[in-house]
């Protein structure tokens, strides 16, 4: 009997979580408070190496990181990969799985168990379906291909190799770099309730050094 794929859907999403969202939403997080401190100083001369230098580094870290999580399947890898992409490439696979009455599962003698049917609607994106559409699958994965790829292209053509003609590549703003995280974060938490019924909530407050970039930059 072929065995249940959920387990190491479940290992994969704490993979993924661990080892590769949860440090670039920190990452984001701290470098807006960054972004905040530094913004009144533009144009002067205030640490401005070491401001520079948290810049680069930021952008280099976090356009690897969404590249990391957008990589697709590879055929006969020699090294096998793992990315949020990977993932719901698998999931769209044997969406047959992904039933209304498995997640009704999830919430047994749970005191929310009545709102199961409204939540895998929203997954759904249909009142009366009663599994994951392979369309709405292969939809999220798109979305993520396209918000990414300005992201993909800084990260193949800047920081892995060096683009002769950069004109090429376009600009890529911050405000683009964060709808990809936010985008990735979205698509994990989704597909995170589905399989396990529930997604934890990043407590970035814990990570709050705004005190510290003060003593730079006051």
């Amino acid at each position: 009997m072929t065995p249940s794929p959920f387990p190491k859907w479940r290992r994969w999403l704490d993979r993924i979580y661990r080892e590769q969202l949860h440090n670039l939403l920190v990452a984001q997080h701290i470098f807006h408070q960054f972004a905040d401190c530094t913004k009144p100083h533009i144009g002067q001369y205030t640490a401005a190496e070491l401001a520079e230098w948290m810049r680069q580094g930021y952008i280099a870290f976090a356009v690897t990181a969404i590249r990391r999580m957008v990589e697709e399947p590879k055929s006969n890898p020699k090294w096998k990969s793992l990315s949020l992409v990977i993932l719901l490439r698998d999931l769209a696979r044997h969406s047959s799985l992904l039933t209304i009455e498995r997640y009704r599962q999830l919430f047994r003698k749970s005191v929310v168990a009545r709102f199961a049917d409204r939540w895998f609607a929203d997954f759904t994106g249909n009142q009366k379906a009663t599994t994951m559409p392979v369309r709405r699958i292969n939809r999220d994965i798109r979305e993520l291909k396209r918000v990414s790829e300005p992201v993909q292209r800084l990260a193949n053509k800047v920081i892995a190799h060096t683009e002769l003609d950069r004109r090429r590549l376009g600009q890529l703003t911050y405000q683009r770099l964060d709808d990809a995280i936010d985008l990735l974060a979205k698509t994990y938490e989704t597909y995170r309730k589905l399989i396990t019924a529930n997604c934890p909530p990043v407590l970035l407050s814990h990570y709050d050094v705004t005190e510290h970039f003060r003593k730079i930059w006051p």
